[in-house]
């Protein structure tokens, strides 16, 4: 009899076992679908932003948002200047927290994939040692605070080839110089001084914002209790003159 009982609670102990481990699987498994989802929300997030940032620069442009396809990139951004078309850039959107080379591979492809003239990869994230904008193998990596700035360069290259002052070879040459300077250590430093200035102002309005609420909210209190206060006075007075006895309404008496 014992012995079929103590049979009987290794069986219990573990069926209960395997349940508690097909939860432990579930919640595993539901656990690393919210770390997917919310991967894949920051980076809808982060290419809206963009996208948004660059259609208020450059109103003219025909900026979109293209699909997850095999190689296609994020973000396609058609240059054009005076109705006419300049070129392409495409834009790869990386809101990660650590950088990786495959980015550089993945925006290389979507630049040889639309044929486009330019690959920049707005990423939050960077190569050891640099910040804000840094070129790897040609292609630009810059963040999100400052893209505009060197966008509008690669832009203005593309228009300066695609225009009619000067013969093809200076437009060229002129367009080569353009981003040189673009790659070089003064610019570089220059949109760095700008990122770091972006940043800290967007910093100050966010305290700037936390503390305008904190304020509201206790001015919010105040007129509340301003109200209540009020509405009380005007009980006790109404009471008066109806000739009510103030003992009638203890909770405003004890208010």
């Amino acid at each position: 009899m014992e012995a079929s009982a103590a049979r009987a609670r290794t069986a219990e102990q573990r069926r209960t076992a395997q349940e508690v481990d097909a939860m432990k699987r579930q919640i595993d498994d539901y656990r690393r679908r919210l770390e997917k989802m919310t991967a894949d929300e920051r980076g809808e997030i982060g290419e809206s932003e963009i996208i948004e940032v660059l259609k208020s620069a450059f109103p003219h442009d025909k900026i979109k948002r293209l699909g997850k396809g095999r190689g296609c990139a994020d973000i396609s951004h058609e240059v054009i200047e005076r109705g006419k078309r300049c070129g392409l850039i495409v834009y790869e959107c990386k809101n990660v927290r650590q950088w990786s080379n495959a980015h550089i591979t993945q925006a290389r492809k979507s630049r040889s994939f639309h044929r486009a003239s330019h690959a920049v990869l707005v990423s939050s994230a960077f190569p050891k040692g640099n910040k804000y904008l840094c070129f790897v193998r040609d292609v630009p990596v810059v963040h999100p605070a400052i893209v505009t700035g060197v966008v509008r360069c690669l832009r203005q290259a593309l228009v300066v080839v695609a225009g009619t002052s000067g013969s093809a070879a200076d437009r060229e040459r002129r367009a080569d110089k353009l981003l040189q300077y673009v790659k070089g250590d003064d610019f570089i430093r220059h949109m760095m001084a700008i990122g770091d200035a972006t940043v800290d102002l967007r910093s100050i309005q966010v305290k700037e914002r936390q503390t305008h609420q904190r304020v509201w909210e206790h001015q919010t209190a105040a007129f509340e209790m301003l109200e209540a206060a009020h509405v009380k006075i005007q009980t006790r007075v109404d009471a008066i003159i109806a000739g009510t006895n103030l003992t009638a309404l203890p909770e405003l008496v004890a208010g």
